[in-house]
């Protein structure tokens, strides 16, 4: 696993490179969440509570306890964040009520698990983003600064964007080969939510909702048979050890973003806020992307030393896929548009373009 050291140096190098305690140019263009704030308060520190479902010392766990050094160091010590891993205030789909009610003031989570977000929900359509962490990150950063209506939904839930960033691309593991779409049919399986569900219903699937909370123990017991789930959450949950099967594909790209209750935010002077921008935002989205990235070597090495079977889709086995996608896609359309959504189909153009200009062929 990418170390604690390892990431530490990463962000250090971020906090040198953004000038202390001079602003960067990564918070996007349009976020006015941040425009009302407190008048100054000299010497006043400010602590705050930090939510991650995923394990301790994940790399997540990992990532997010450096920047919050990072965020102490930028602020003088006048803000502080304790990161609480694992769940342990709270379940992993109650975040969004979490931190707008002060059981915690910064969240780590997944859009998926939310039904309040819509236009967002693009980001994690199947088959739509096929990059690296770092490359689906600067499709979202490029969304974001482009198409107001997805910094809006964080907005409208009194939520501040403190990073936004890809998981690695997800991919199949199950207790049995599947090669191909043919190898779906009737497999249950565990998908985390969003569109991808309609998806899996399309490639002859039974999709089971659920937290990665539940998943290894889901697997003992065959009440699922297998799940799709990015690199970086397979192995911090250690869900490859109950599967002998992996598929290799690119399903689909997992938003995960940092936010902070507004109202804290807000609460802050503008000196602070604009010292916790300087290493947050786009620049450090990629640095977190950098770290989900290094899970997936970590996955695939653990895998291969087990001698699990690991079978790296062909683009014939891809376009096997894309039917029932472009279906659920479809799907997600109309649903968003009947939602109020201002042209879904727009917006999927719009991240198609941007896969072009971020992610390697």
């Amino acid at each position: 696993m990418l170390s604690v050291v390892a990431i530490l140096v990463v962000f250090a190098l971020l906090f040198v490179a953004c000038g202390g305690d001079e602003t960067a140019t990564t918070q996007a263009p349009g976020d006015t969440s941040g425009t009302t704030t407190a008048a100054p308060v000299d010497g006043k520190v400010y602590e705050f509570k930090l939510s991650l479902h995923n394990p301790a010392d994940s790399v997540e766990d990992q990532a997010l306890k450096a920047w919050a050094k990072n965020v102490e160091e930028a602020t003088g010590g006048q803000v502080k964040i304790t990161v609480f891993p694992g769940s342990v205030l709270g379940n992993p789909t109650d975040g969004l009520t979490m931190v707008q009610t002060g059981i915690c003031d910064i969240l780590w989570s997944y859009t998926g698990f939310f039904k309040e977000f819509k236009a967002t929900s693009v980001l994690g359509l199947p088959l739509l983003l096929p990059g690296t962490a770092v490359e689906n990150t600067g499709v979202f950063w490029d969304l974001v600064e482009s198409r107001p209506e997805i910094l809006a939904e964080f907005e409208g839930l009194k939520l501040k964007v403190l990073e936004f960033h890809a998981g690695p691309a997800a991919i199949l593991g199950s207790n049995k080969s599947v090669t191909s779409v043919d190898g779906f049919k009737n497999l249950k399986m565990r998908v985390g939510g969003g569109p991808l569900t309609d998806a899996v219903v399309n490639w002859g699937g039974s999709p089971v909702a659920m937290p990665p909370t539940d998943l290894y123990e889901s697997l003992q017991k065959n009440v699922i048979e297998g799940y799709i789930f990015d690199p970086a959450g397979v192995v911090a949950y250690k869900a490859y050890e109950p599967v002998d099967h992996f598929l290799d594909l690119p399903f689909n790209a997992n938003p995960l973003f940092t936010v902070m209750n507004l109202d804290k935010w807000n609460d802050l002077p503008a000196d602070l806020q604009e010292k916790i921008t300087s290493v947050s935002g786009r620049t450090a989205s990629e640095v977190f992307a950098a770290a989900q990235d290094a899970s997936t070597a970590e996955l695939w090495s653990v895998v291969k030393d087990a001698g699990k079977t690991v079978t790296v889709a062909t683009d014939d086995v891809i376009a096997g896929f894309q039917p029932g996608a472009d279906k659920a896609i479809a799907k997600w359309a109309d649903a968003m548009a009947a939602d109020g959504v201002q042209d879904p189909s727009g917006l999927v153009d719009a991240v198609r373009a941007f896969v072009q200009k971020n992610v390697k062929p």
